[in-house]
């Protein structure tokens, strides 16, 4: 299996992107935050310039991810065509509170690692 220089993970309220602009570009990585912090309803943003990705936590009631994304692809970060990939285990109630998503977006996160080790470990 191929790897994927870059993706989309989404689950409402967090989106986690990887995209080989920010990796290893500081520079890159400060105008990102900067273009996401000036934007109404993203709660939380962080950049991983190690692995190229960054995790955007929003307000779904005030922001729709794919605008986000489409922000993003309008300013380079991303390609058209990237393919984005739901998360397999995701909650069914609404995102209420910046608490509510990060609960959240810590849990799945626990999940999408112990998934990979218990891949790792049968491989």
């Amino acid at each position: 299996m191929a790897a994927v220089d870059q993706y989309i993970h989404h689950v409402p309220g967090r989106l986690r992107i990887k995209s080989p602009v920010l990796k290893r570009n500081e520079l890159e990585a400060k105008a990102v935050q900067k273009l996401l912090v000036d934007q109404k309803g993203i709660l939380h943003s962080a950049v991983n310039t190690l692995t190229g990705s960054i995790l955007i936590y929003y307000d779904g009631s005030a922001v729709q991810a794919h605008w986000i994304v489409g922000l993003l692809k309008q300013r380079g970060y991303l390609k058209a065509s990237v393919p984005v990939y739901p998360a397999a285990l995701s909650f069914q109630q609404p995102v209420t509170s910046a608490r509510d998503v990060l609960v959240k977006a810590l849990v799945e996160t626990l999940l999408e690692r112990f998934a990979a080790v218990l891949i790792r470990a049968v491989l």
